[in-house]
């Protein structure tokens, strides 16, 4: 039966009528607030003197640095300072709500769910956004950085290329969509190659279209430089991770919006006594947001499988060893797709999934 369901899950992608495949792009936006955040995270550069590792992944991050150092007195950081201690990383996201600096304009109202971070009042919440954008665009112009963008053009393109040749065949979004019982309407991975490595996050915007998602990207791996100090790969020359990055990414555009529902958020924290920190993950500090990662790390080794991947599948189960109770998950989705006459879509599943942490032992 399992041998039938991955088989058939390549089919369904196989015979898709019109396949979607992922887009590499660099978006402006994204690139001048990781100027800003580069400059806001000095205490990270600071660690590269005395870790190697650091130092070595961090190469194109110290470029960015280093170039706009001499700005870290401009106005633009006291405002850009309050949006951070207020939404963290997801000032990053505030660049697909607008046009291109220098003449960022709002084109879709920004997120409630970024907006009630910012101010109880939406109204007011959404005029301190705008109200940055436009201060950003000043910025852009008072730092050049279109003067940084052309030095780097060539960076940039060989991001694109390196990435470009290394996604998922045809075959994925098929799978990944059959997989979840779900569509979205594009899946885009943003290429951020002047920060540290293996840093990423993901989001998802509606459109008159449907759902777009946008998985911003760090380099996957360390950056090499010739001896004339160009850069020679930034570091997305690295399928399997691309890979790997598209089913973890994509895969929280399919969770975390049921996970977030009121009554699917209350019914997984009656399970709060399952969180527990883990090593090196320091970021997942609640039992809700573990859950949501526990199921798309689980999709990790499930989504490999239907793709005859077996090898990354297991590498999933050995780099996340450390998450205990991720057999658990694992079971309880190929149950799933043991079950698909019962839940023809995740969503349907998603019930029995929350009913079944009652028998994890902790």
């Amino acid at each position: 039966m399992k041998a039938l369901y991955l088989n058939l899950l390549l089919l369904i992608a196989q015979l898709a009528f019109a396949q979607k495949r992922v887009t590499v792009k660099i978006n402006k936006n994204v690139e001048i607030f990781n100027a800003l955040a580069v400059q806001n995270t000095t205490n990270w550069l600071k660690d590269t003197l005395t870790n190697p590792n650091f130092m070595a992944t961090s190469v194109l991050m110290r470029r960015s640095y280093h170039h706009f150092q001499s700005a870290q007195n401009h106005p633009i950081f006291t405002p850009y300072k309050r949006l951070e201690d207020k939404i963290g990383t997801g000032v990053y996201l505030l660049s697909f709500y607008y046009t291109d600096v220098p003449n960022a304009q709002r084109k879709a109202p920004v997120s409630e769910v970024i907006l009630r971070e910012l101010h109880p009042n939406k109204d007011s919440a959404q005029y301190l956004v705008d109200s940055f954008m436009r201060q950003l665009n000043q910025f852009y112009r008072d730092v050049q950085f279109d003067k940084f963008v052309a030095e780097n053009q060539y960076v940039y393109q060989k991001a694109l290329t390196e990435a470009s040749q290394n996604l998922p065949d045809a075959s994925f979004i098929p799978v990944l969509e059959a997989y979840y019982g779900a569509t979205k309407h594009g899946y885009h991975i943003i290429l951020n190659p002047f920060f540290n490595t293996d840093w990423g996050m993901g989001w998802e915007i509606a459109s008159k279209d449907g759902m777009d998602i946008y998985n911003i990207t760090s380099p996957l791996s360390k950056p090499t430089i010739g001896e004339d100090q160009r850069i020679v790969s930034p570091g997305f020359n690295n399928a399997p991770e691309i890979r790997r990055l598209s089913v973890h990414e994509f895969g929280h555009s399919f969770v975390n919006p049921l996970a977030n529902q009121t009554g699917y958020k209350t019914q997984i924290e009656r399970f709060n006594n399952l969180y527990e920190p883990i090593e090196g993950q320091q970021q997942y500090r609640d039992w809700h947001t573990q859950f949501c990662e526990y199921v798309v790390r689980a999709g990790e080794v499930r989504i490999a499988l239907a793709m005859n991947d077996p090898a990354a599948a297991r590498a999933t189960e050995v780099r996340d060893a450390k998450w205990r109770y991720l057999p658990h998950f694992v079971n309880q989705l190929t149950y799933y797709e043991q079950n698909r006459k019962r839940y023809p879509t995740f969503e349907a599943f998603f019930p029995d999934l929350i009913a079944s942490l009652a028998k994890i032992n902790k």
